[in-house]
């Protein structure tokens, strides 16, 4: 067995848990980034940098989750943990997507 087969198996045992660490990665990532913005300089907390943020995070999330369910032909634990990072991915793409529309809908500085 060489190297390049060992990292593709190690790769694809990994795959079922990519969205339970990349959504959660996402949304705390634009939980901060927006309240940051807000705090700091709250004129940059809305369009066009905040819903672009969230984009970018929903779409993370996302990836995540189709990433996890790639692996759902699988049986046994690598299966429960596809569904369930797939799961979690797709509630914090959804937490994300609420995010983007507060950062377009309330003005940033009334907040």
């Amino acid at each position: 067995m060489n190297l390049e087969s060992s990292l593709r198996r190690g790769a694809r045992r990994l795959r079922p848990w990519t969205g339970l660490v990349l959504g959660p990665l996402a949304w705390l990532a634009l939980q901060q980034t927006l309240g940051t913005l807000i705090y700091r300089a709250c004129d940059q907390g809305g369009p066009p940098l905040g819903p672009a943020l969230g984009v970018v995070a929903s779409l993370t999330c996302a990836v995540g989750a189709a990433v996890s369910a790639h692996r759902l032909a699988a049986s046994g634990r690598a299966r429960f943990v596809g569904q369930v990072s797939a799961g979690v991915a797709s509630l914090l793409a959804f937490a994300c997507i609420l995010l983007t529309l507060s950062a377009v809908l309330v003005p940033s500085c009334a907040r």
